[in-house]
């Protein structure tokens, strides 16, 4: 079966570095955000799965908890040099997703240069029902701010 494209806008502009994701679920819309952001630090398709990883992450409201799930993507990589090239989610509610991360730890000979991103805020992201296509959930996250 072939492997699944994590079709995403990039928004790349003097100021801001980010995505617009638009997806049929809200499962969907958080499992897309946080591999769009990984394709952002390095091609998706540069990455294998050699290994995985768990996350937790809780919160009070769906913003929140993409948040969340986005930092703890950026975290593993910042501790573990570890990049997702698919997340399964073993627990989703809309407050707590357990999660695996298949993957591998980043080699920059055979990844190649590496965009270095800023965790998200609650400024850094925009989501809800998508306003142009119709049973569509969509997410905008601005992820770095160009200097």
């Amino acid at each position: 079966m072939p492997e699944r494209q994590v079709a995403y806008q990039s928004i790349e502009n003097k100021k801001h570095l980010g995505f617009i994701v638009t997806a049929p679920s809200w499962q969907r819309l958080y499992v897309d955000s946080a591999l769009a952001m990984t394709d952002k630090m390095v091609s998706l398709d540069l990455i294998l799965e050699r290994d995985k990883k768990t996350i937790t992450v809780t919160e009070a409201n769906p913003k929140a908890l993409m948040i969340s799930l986005l930092n703890a993507v950026l975290e593993l990589f910042e501790k573990d040099q570890f990049l997702a090239k698919r997340i399964v989610f073993n627990e989703f509610d809309g407050k707590k997703i357990t999660a695996i991360l298949f993957g591998e730890k980043y080699v920059a000979v055979r990844h190649g240069y590496r965009t270095d991103l800023k965790s998200s805020n609650e400024k850094a992201v925009e989501m809800g029902d998508s306003p142009t296509e119709p049973n569509q959930f969509y997410a905008k996250v601005t992820i770095h701010h160009l200097d």
